[in-house]
């Protein structure tokens, strides 16, 4: 286990290895290929398809911060042109799911880890925040169920968080909602009929457009 010992003083890649340490993900720095392991031998368990991880040139280390693990089974996968799948290891990665991810920019998620901690935004990106959160609702919409079809998934898990990032400069932390008070307000002013949206600006419009109101409705 040499090769994942020198990975275990990094916790950051602590990703790579499944639920219980069954397996783990590596790569061929030669070929830049990836492969699921056997923890305790080293042995490879399975190639992954290079389709999986899509056709641009990037990083073995960017790949991998696309990665999630759902129990010793499952891995779920970003490539950086935002297609994301969830696929079932076990059976050559016959593919579960699939979500397409609206915005994804790879250079900006180049700075985390997608499924795990994204780079942080300013409380001010209010744009930026809706976007994400849209993200992760429409993201769960399609994939909660497959990942766990015996469980109930409430998507207001999905609108409602609390960002712990902001602390790092601030020593605060923030609600994180799905959409903000004056977006909701706008909406609601177009839909009675006391606004037009011509009179609306494109960034106000695009801040919008992205609001989940509480009960689930988009704009």
């Amino acid at each position: 286990m040499t090769r994942f010992k020198r990975k275990l003083c990094c916790p950051e890649f602590l990703h790579i290895a499944s639920a219980d340490f069954k397996y783990f993900v590596d790569v061929d720095l030669a070929t830049t290929g990836f492969t699921v392991r056997d923890m305790r031998t080293e042995e490879e368990y399975r190639k992954i398809p290079p389709h999986l991880l899509g056709f641009a040139r990037r990083r073995p280390e960017d790949v991998l911060r696309g990665f999630k693990w759902l129990g010793n089974d499952m891995l779920k996968i970003i490539n950086a042109s935002g297609n994301e799948k969830l696929v079932d290891v076990g059976t050559d990665f016959k593919q579960i799911e699939f979500n397409f991810v609206h915005n994804y920019d790879p250079e900006v998620e180049k700075r985390g880890y997608f499924y795990y901690s994204r780079p942080p935004l300013p409380p001010t990106s209010v744009a930026e925040r809706l976007i994400r959160k849209n993200q992760r609702y429409k993201s769960d919409q399609r994939m909660k169920k497959a990942e766990d079809p015996n469980r109930d998934y409430n998507l207001y898990n999905s609108m409602f968080s609390i960002d712990y990032q902001g602390s790092r400069e601030t020593r605060r932390w923030y609600s994180d909602l799905s959409f903000s008070y004056m977006g909701w307000r706008t909406i609601e002013q177009v839909g009675r009929g006391t606004l037009e949206l011509q009179d609306l600006d494109s960034e106000v419009l695009k801040e919008i457009s992205f609001n989940i109101l509480p009960l689930g409705q988009t704009w």
